[in-house]
């Protein structure tokens, strides 16, 4: 009797650790999802300059390159896995990391300059929807 009781002491302790890890390592990874979210929303925000004529701010060109390396050290955070955050977090993530790509795909390539800037613009809205959903506490739709 007291074997199976000690055993399932032993469980109940492991599978209570286990829990406080996961907890954690959920906690550590939004938290590293909204540094990277926020961190180019803010680029963007600070780069962009207003034309009257056109209907949205603009990113010029000649930041590009330095965006560019914004993305490739922030783009990793996104690439891992985040299918425990929930399907919102999860989207907004895959979303992230395409427009990324996309982006640095169009950097540098003649002709590519409206794919970059519509690019920088979904960054944009996808960082915003993600810091949204990051904001919102886990478990609630």
């Amino acid at each position: 009797m007291t074997l199976r009781l000690l055993l399932v002491a032993v469980v109940a302790l492991a599978a209570l650790g286990w829990g406080v890890g996961t907890y954690w390592s959920v906690g550590r990874q939004r938290q590293a999802l909204a540094r990277a979210a926020t961190a180019i929303g803010d680029w963007i925000r600070q780069s962009e300059k207003q034309d009257p004529a056109e209907p949205r701010p603009d990113v010029p060109a000649e930041a590009y390159a330095d965006f560019d390396r914004l993305l490739a050290r922030e783009r990793p955070c996104f690439a891992r896995k985040a299918a425990r955050l929930g399907p919102a977090i999860l989207g907004g993530t895959v979303r992230i990391r395409l427009c990324i790509d996309a982006f640095r795909a169009a950097v540098g390539r003649p002709g590519d300059a409206a794919v970059a800037r519509e690019m920088i613009w979904q960054l944009k809205l996808a960082a915003a929807d993600l810091l949204r959903q990051l904001g919102r506490r886990p478990g609630r739709a």
